[in-house]
């Protein structure tokens, strides 16, 4: 029999999963605000990787508001996805925020980074957004554990139901 702490428990599950899924839909727009903003080369990267984000939130959501269990094992295995494209995302950017400061493309350029003033800020910004996404794959990994912790508690819950 369940106790009213247990459906307490599992509600609170709940109520951090949702916030966990809407976040990663807002990490997504705001990954394509800066893809439309900043004219980088892989924009259709970015823009796919944008999107996974923005579907697994909304797939999270949907799935804990009906209580599906199918649905957060798909948004766990997709979590794994981002994972791996964070990894691509993070040394893409790493990289070149790296090769663009050893090895400037034109004869202007060559002079700028000579002087110093080779676009600074834009270097700056890359290498910036390489450890933040490194870092993000620390909270695609806290929202994995949250999301099997939170199945496995609705999986019990609806076999006690029974």
């Amino acid at each position: 029999m369940l106790l009213r702490d247990d459906i307490y428990a599992i509600e609170k599950k709940r109520k951090e999963v949702m916030k966990a899924a809407f976040e990663l839909m807002v990490i997504g727009i705001v990954i394509l605000i800066f893809v439309i903003i900043f004219d980088e080369a892989m924009k259709i990267f970015f823009i796919i990787f944008s999107c996974f984000y923005m579907i697994t939130g909304g797939v999270g959501i949907l799935s804990v508001y009906r209580k599906n269990v199918m649905g957060l094992r798909i948004v766990h295995r997709l979590i794994y996805l981002l994972i791996l494209l964070n990894f691509v995302a993070g040394f893409y950017l790493g990289f070149s925020a790296i090769e663009m400061r050893l090895y400037p493309r034109t004869i202007e350029d060559k002079e700028k980074v000579l002087k110093g003033r080779k676009n600074f800020f834009y270097f700056m910004f890359l290498i910036l957004s390489s450890i933040l996404v490194f870092s993000g794959i620390y909270f695609l990994l806290k929202i994995a554990k949250l999301l099997k912790n939170y199945s496995l508690q609705e999986t019990s819950f609806e076999m006690e139901k029974i």
